[in-house]
């Protein structure tokens, strides 16, 4: 699991840097009823997890990575928000992830 962490709300990606952020800004309602998609900088789609009133992260075992899923998702939201100007083939996800951060961390 390699941060940021990335979450999709149908659409609306929130980008947090490490867990302490996600622990301070998702509420746990939403862990609970699945509100997001959740990957990590690689791909990985991870579970958030409720044990004990606290918020954790774990690994979907039994999915592989979801490198291009999470490079589309990424590509249409900075598109739609006017961070980049189009899509191209060549745009590696840790680029995107970049842009990401740089305009929207929390």
């Amino acid at each position: 699991m390699k941060p940021p962490f990335i979450f999709n709300d149908h659409g609306d990606v929130t980008v947090y840097r490490n867990i302490a952020e996600v622990k301070d800004y998702i509420e746990i309602i939403d862990i609970i009823q699945g509100a997001y998609t959740i990957y990590d900088s690689e791909g990985q789609q991870l579970h958030g997890v409720v044990q004990e009133g606290k918020i954790s992260l774990q690994e979907d075992t039994e999915s592989l990575k979801k490198v291009e899923e999470l490079r589309n998702l990424l590509q249409t939201y900075l598109i739609n928000v006017g961070i980049i100007e189009r899509a191209t083939e060549n745009q590696a996800l840790q680029w995107l992830t970049e842009q990401l951060m740089f305009y929207l961390v929390v």
